[in-house]
């Protein structure tokens, strides 16, 4: 059943191609915005020291040879190829895990009839749900073009509030412990994003990050790791499990994903046990591989 709805997803997507009602394009993965405010909202990929800060990303183009007013389609290949060099470097320089580099040029499908990408509408509704305004993203989905426009301030709101964050982690930095580190998100519902971006463009890398909410009566918590810590043995879904077992919470998810919920007050002892957990379970495989 799956492999027969598979089959045809891919042949209604063939003839929309065909009629070029979509057009793929491989492409840098920013907005179809001028450049310069394309930058500055960026969060995947995020560039330290230019994502939130729309005066650097200007400065940073202009210093580069690019007009920060153009559009990424206004530029020529070889302009393309120039711009995606730079920020690669850009990437390199400022820590991001080898994985990072894989978003920053990435398939992109333009949408004619919209006249937008079709990234940028499944921002519309992801930046809609995280802001429980769901029907207004069923709405956008519909073509409604009066909900496209709501949709776009309620991303320009939802974009605004995780690069506050990560702006803020860039110079105030994350509290470190042995194995893992931590920073405390106000809003439980982007904690996950913002810890899974930082550790993915600028965190130390040396350590799975966990984002902490602090709510009446529980605290959530949202944890990533990398690909290289899962290598290494580490499985956060089992580390927070067991961790939030301890305290009377409860946790689980994936080894690079997961998450917990845990009383209010316990935040110490559940930080000390997941760090432990942490060691013994990177211990553990260099036992193993010996």
């Amino acid at each position: 059943m799956a492999s027969s709805a598979s089959t045809q997803h891919a042949a209604l997507f063939a003839e929309a191609v065909d009629r070029k009602v979509v057009v793929p394009e491989r492409r840098l993965a920013l907005r179809d915005l001028p450049l310069g405010r394309a930058l500055a909202v960026s969060i995947d990929p995020y560039f330290r020291g230019l994502s939130g800060r729309p005066d650097a990303a200007a400065a940073f183009l202009q210093a580069a040879g690019f007009d920060p007013e153009a559009t990424v389609r206004q530029i020529d290949t070889t302009g393309r190829r120039k711009l995606a060099s730079v920020l690669a470097l850009r990437l390199v320089e400022q820590g991001a895990t080898p994985e990072a580099l894989d978003v920053l040029v990435a398939d992109r499908f333009w949408i004619e009839p919209d006249q937008m990408y079709a990234q940028d509408l499944e921002a519309y509704v992801n930046s809609c749900d995280r802001l429980e305004q769901e029907g207004l993203g069923m709405a956008v989905c519909l073509g409604d073009r009066e909900a496209t426009a709501k949709a776009e301030k309620l991303l320009e709101e939802y974009t605004a509030k995780v690069l506050g964050y990560l702006v803020s982690l860039e110079s105030a930095g994350l509290f470190p412990k042995k194995h893992i580190q931590f920073f405390y998100c106000d809003d439980a519902s982007l904690a996950g994003v913002v810890a899974g971006t930082g550790m993915q463009f600028f965190f130390d890398s040396s350590r799975p990050t966990l984002g902490l909410s602090v709510l009446d009566g529980v605290t959530k918590v949202s944890a990533r790791a990398s690909r290289a810590h899962i290598a290494s043995g580490i499985d956060l879904a089992v580390a927070l499990r067991e961790a939030a077992s301890e305290v009377s919470g409860n946790g689980g998810g994936h080894n690079i994903a997961s998450g917990a919920t845990i009383p209010k007050g316990k935040e110490d002892k559940f930080l000390s046990l997941v760090d432990e957990i942490v060691e013994r379970q990177r211990g553990a495989a260099r036992e193993n591989a010996q």
